[in-house]
């Protein structure tokens, strides 16, 4: 009898019953988890701090990215000249953009270990939404990466679920690692939208981009012929063959024995004829000779160029690129292969300044946290209370 009452109470207690402030919410412990999460969303002196914080960061990245003047044409471009003049005038800028790419995320992460996820998420969002928005009606250019803002925000949810897993995971020097690990996620999500990014601008219009790949490739290609004119190595050989090779010609007859009877005789006809072997021996060998013979060859060179399409040799050449066509333009492939070069190029150099920096700016950060929030007392844990072993009935 005794065992029988203590099951039905057992089970009596541990059937879910309803919260009587909210019918649809149960006391059952995973709903009360679910409650519990909306319940911790809350506005306060952290909150606060966290917004002005990654808010001011990341419109400071924002802001120097915009001050070194890389727009999107300079990313579709094939004029590397151009960009290189580019890059080198605004060298230094375009290294504070790296050294401080890192400085929003590592604050993230450091707020991480003193707020709540979901608190956390909304903060860090809105306010990376509203730098974003604000930088972008500074800096106009900036309008046309509204791609990479988009794809930023997202990195920056990923980047607290990763704070957030690796704060459970890592036992020592949690801020460093941590942040570590944050960057690169951060950076590799932002490498993805750089894809997104070129790809999105390319395959409207394919076809003249596919245009311009082969008006590079053509250009790449006169670099190595003799059809640049004197910068060229081997314009340079070609002339200087052919020059010499008419002035040995040359002195080959003005050294024969022949020709040398002729400068004595008086015949008005000889006498002009060896005056114009002499005035051709020394217009082969002066500078006005050798200039024209450079201008023959890179005419004739660039006539050649001209008709030549690399696109259509690579077609003649490679029948299957005809069968891809059917699927995907060829222009979106050379698209592709384009992003991937840029993103990769963005990713060594990000990696490499990026997460040493955000290792500093977290640990900085964390210190001042520290300052601002004192560490809160630990809660005495509760007694558990024994329970009493149920008494057996005696017969």
């Amino acid at each position: 009898m005794l065992r029988q009452q203590y099951s039905a109470e057992k089970f009596s207690k541990e059937k879910p019953t309803q919260n009587k402030s909210n019918p649809f919410i149960s006391e059952n412990p995973l709903n009360y988890r679910m409650a519990f999460d909306i319940d911790s969303i809350k506005f306060g002196k952290m909150q606060i701090i966290a917004t002005v914080i990654i808010f001011l960061t990341t419109l400071l990245v924002a802001c120097i990215f915009g001050m070194t003047g890389i727009g999107l044409n300079e990313l579709l471009t094939f004029k590397f000249n151009i960009v290189l003049e580019k890059i080198i005038e605004n060298i230094g800028t375009i290294i504070l953009f790296f050294l401080v790419l890192s400085l929003p995320v590592a604050i993230i992460t450091v707020f991480a270990k003193k707020m709540e996820k979901i608190n956390l998420i909304i903060v860090a969002i809105i306010s990376s939404f509203l730098a974003l928005i604000i930088s972008m009606i500074i800096f106009p250019t900036l309008q046309s990466f509204w791609i990479i803002g988009i794809i930023y925000i997202i990195a920056v949810f990923f980047a607290i679920e990763e704070a957030f897993t690796k704060y459970k995971e890592v036992k020592t020097r949690i801020v460093a690692r941590t942040s570590w690990s944050t960057t690169g996620k951060v950076v590799s999500i932002i490498s993805i939208g750089l894809v997104i990014l070129i790809l999105a601008n390319v395959a409207p219009a394919h076809e003249e981009y596919l245009e311009k790949v082969d008006e590079f490739g053509i250009g790449f290609v006169e670099t190595l012929m003799p059809s640049i004119g004197g910068d060229s190595g081997i314009t340079s050989v070609l002339v200087s063959a052919i020059v010499d090779t008419q002035i040995a010609t040359v002195d080959a007859l003005l050294n024969n024995p022949a020709y040398a009877k002729l400068r004595e005789k008086t015949d008005p006809d000889v006498m002009i004829f060896v005056a114009t072997a002499d005035g051709t021996n020394e217009y082969f060998k002066g500078p006005e000779f050798r200039n024209t013979i450079e201008q023959q060859i890179n005419e004739t060179g660039t006539g050649v160029m001209q008709k030549i399409s690399l696109i259509g040799i690579l077609r003649e050449q490679f029948p299957a690129i005809e069968t891809v066509e059917k699927t995907v333009p060829l222009g979106i492939i050379m698209g592709l292969f384009h992003a991937l070069a840029i993103a990769g190029i963005f990713s060594m150099v990000a990696m490499f300044l990026c997460k040493p920096t955000a290792v500093i700016y977290a640990t900085i950060a964390e210190k001042s946290l520290s300052i601002l929030q004192p560490p809160e007392p630990q809660k005495p844990q509760s007694q558990q209370i024994a329970k009493r072993p149920l008494q057996q009935t005696v017969k």
